[in-house]
C-alpha cells in the first residue's frame, strides 16, 4: 500500500494557492516550482464543492502530484463543509491539511481527532498528514500559542494578511507598503508559532500580481522577522518568493566555514573564533540550524563533508 513518502514537516519557501475546482489551473500549478501546492476548497462555491472535491481526490491520490508537497485547503469548521472536505483531500499523496479562520484550540484538535480516522481508513500513516491552521481573525491572533501548541501535526503557521482579508476586516488595519500596520501581528504571531515549536512558520500573501518589487520587499521583511516562507496567490510570484528565502552561496559558505571552526576549536580544547571573531555557543548553533534548513531544501548534501 502506498505512503506518504516523508512524514516529517517540510520547509516550505512558497505555498502557491490555486483554486481547487479547475483541474486546469493545477496542473498548470504542478509545472511551477512552488515548494508546496495548496488546494483550495474554501474559495469555490457550495454548488461547485461537489466537482472541485473529486478534482482534488483525482489530484491527491493520482500520480500526476507524486514527490509534490500538496495541501488542501477546506471549509472552515463552521460551513459544516469540513468533513467532506476531509474525506475527499485524505490519501497516500496528502501533505497537509489547510485549516482557516481558526479561533481557538479545540478546531485545531476536531481536525487532528477525524484525520486519524480518516488515515486509517485510507491506509495512510497515523499521524502523517499536518495541519497548517491560518491565523485570520482577532480571536487567533489572541490565542496563537495555544492553537500551534494543540495538535503534533501543526508544523506551519504565521500571520496571515492581505489588503482585503479576513484579518484586515477583523481588525480595521489600512494596508501600507511600509508594512506597519500588520508588523505587530506578524511579529507576535510568530513568537508563538516558534514557542509553541511550530517548525516552519509561513507569512502571509503578498497583495497585488504586478508590483514584483513590492512583493520582493514583503518577502524580505517575513525573511528577517524570522519566517521560513509565505503563501503566494500567483505563479509569477513564485520564482521572486523562493530567491527570497533561499539562502545564498556566499551565506552558506560562511556558515560551513563557521561550523568548521568551531568543530576544530572543540579538537583543540580553545573557543571558536571565524575571520578574528569570537563565536559563542548560541551563534555556532544558529548556524548549524540554517545548515539544516539548506540541507533540507537540499541546497547542500546532507552527508557531504563541508570541510
Amino acid at each position: 500500500m502506498k505512503q506518504a513518502a516523508d512524514a516529517r514537516p517540510r520547509p516550505i519557501r512558497t505555498g502557491l494557492l490555486v483554486c481547487a475546482g479547475s483541474e486546469e489551473r493545477i496542473e498548470a500549478a504542478l509545472a511551477c516550482e512552488a515548494d508546496a501546492l495548496y488546494l483550495d476548497l474554501e474559495s469555490v462555491p457550495e454548488e461547485r464543492l461537489p466537482d472541485a472535491r473529486a478534482v482534488v481526490r483525482r489530484i491527491v491520490a493520482g500520480d500526476l502530484a507524486t514527490g509534490r508537497t500538496v495541501l488542501v485547503r477546506v471549509n472552515s469548521p463552521a460551513s459544516g463543509w469540513t468533513l467532506d472536505d476531509l474525506e475527499a483531500a485524505v490519501a497516500p499523496g496528502l501533505y497537509g491539511v489547510v485549516l482557516p479562520k481558526v479561533e481557538r484550540s479545540h478546531d485545531v484538535v476536531a481536525i487532528d481527532t477525524l484525520l486519524g480516522f480518516l488515515e486509517r481508513r485510507a491506509g495512510v500513516s497515523p499521524g502523517s498528514i499536518i495541519i497548517h491552521p491560518l491565523i485570520e481573525t482577532a480571536k487567533a491572533v489572541r490565542r496563537a500559542y495555544r492553537i500551534g501548541r494543540s495538535s503534533s501535526r501543526v508544523a506551519h503557521m504565521g500571520g496571515v494578511s492581505a489588503p482585503s482579508g479576513d484579518l484586515s476586516r477583523a481588525l480595521g488595519f489600512q494596508w501600507t507598503a511600509e508594512g506597519l500596520e500588520t508588523l505587530y501581528v506578524r511579529s507576535k504571531v510568530l513568537v508563538d508559532a516558534r514557542a509553541a515549536g511550530v517548525r516552519y512558520p509561513l507569512s502571509g500573501l503578498a497583495p497585488v500580481e504586478d508590483d514584483l518589487e513590492e512583493l520582493r520587499r514583503i518577502a524580505l521583511a517575513a525573511r528577517r522577522l524570522g519566517y521560513q516562507g509565505m503563501l503566494v496567490g500567483y505563479a509569477s510570484h513564485v520564482g521572486i518568493v523562493n530567491e527570497a528565502f533561499t539562502p545564498s552561496r556566499k551565506e552558506i559558505e560562511r556558515w560551513l566555514g563557521i561550523v568548521e571552526a568551531a568543530a576544530r576549536a572543540r579538537e583543540q580544547g580553545a573557543r571558536p573564533a571565524f575571520r578574528g571573531r569570537r563565536l559563542d555557543e548560541a551563534t555556532v548553533k544558529w548556524v548549524e540550524d540554517n545548515l539544516e534548513l539548506a540541507r533540507r531544501l537540499r541546497l547542500i548534501e546532507r552527508d557531504a563533508d563541508p570541510w
